[in-house]
């Protein structure tokens, strides 16, 4: 069974961007790598576990539309570049 968020006047909620989606999720894999290597476990297995790189695609499909919602029209990417530099 799907939810699906109710809107005014049937329009659809804004998406993400599918580029933006990937680019997120890339980067959530490094970062499981990252925590992995320094908790000396060994790495998680991307390439053959479908399931945690479903979990990982549908966390940043929420995250990206959570910023479209928002209204948030900001690449990616240069969100990273901006939170780095700080």
């Amino acid at each position: 069974m799907t939810t699906t968020t109710p809107t005014i006047g049937g329009e659809d909620p804004p998406r993400g961007n599918a580029h933006d989606v990937s680019e997120r999720g890339r980067a959530i894999m490094r970062r499981l790598k990252a925590r992995a290597a320094a908790k000396g476990q060994p790495t998680p297995d991307l390439t053959n576990d479908l399931n945690l790189r479903r979990r990982i695609y549908r966390a940043a499909r929420r995250i990206e539309d959570a910023r479209a919602r928002r209204g948030d029209v900001r690449p990616f990417l240069l969100d990273e570049v901006a939170t780095a530099a700080e």
